[in-house]
């Protein structure tokens, strides 16, 4: 009988761990792949809330984010000739984090298509301070 409860529990850690493995795994799937930079919308906020400045940047040809099976990102700008790369975590089915070597942004999935990804990443929201939403609009 102990035997036949040790085994039920273990099954159901293992389903509940594997659902939310399964969240951000799928969406870690559905990102991995080279995304070509359609426009990016910037939006600087006061430390109120209010919304201060909004900006529209077209993507140049060329601009691209690649998402990677190893979790790392990695961007290119033709503007500068210059590629970074830092790395990534999915935290749900909607959500991953940015990470860099001093900070960690989070970012939020508005759309992901086979051909198009929007997301929003928040700068310093929440913090009291001016904080800026970036919302990239990418293309396969």
């Amino acid at each position: 009988m102990y035997k036949y409860l040790c085994l039920a529990l273990m099954l159901v850690a293992l389903m509940s761990c594997k659902k939310d493995d399964n969240n951000a795994s799928g969406l870690k799937k559905r990102m991995v792949g080279r995304w070509y930079i359609d426009k990016v919308n910037i939006d600087t906020y006061n430390a109120d809330g209010s919304l201060e400045v909004q900006h529209e940047a077209t993507g140049d040809a060329g601009n691209f984010i690649e998402f990677k099976n190893d979790n790392t990102v990695t961007s290119f700008t033709t503007a500068n000739a210059q590629s970074a790369s830092v790395s990534f975590q999915t935290t749900s089915e909607n959500t991953f984090n940015i990470i860099q070597e001093d900070r960690t942004e989070p970012c939020r999935v508005i759309s992901l298509q086979d051909k198009s990804f929007t997301f929003t990443l928040d700068r310093n929201k929440g913090t009291g301070m001016v904080y800026i939403e970036f919302t990239y609009s990418l293309k396969k």
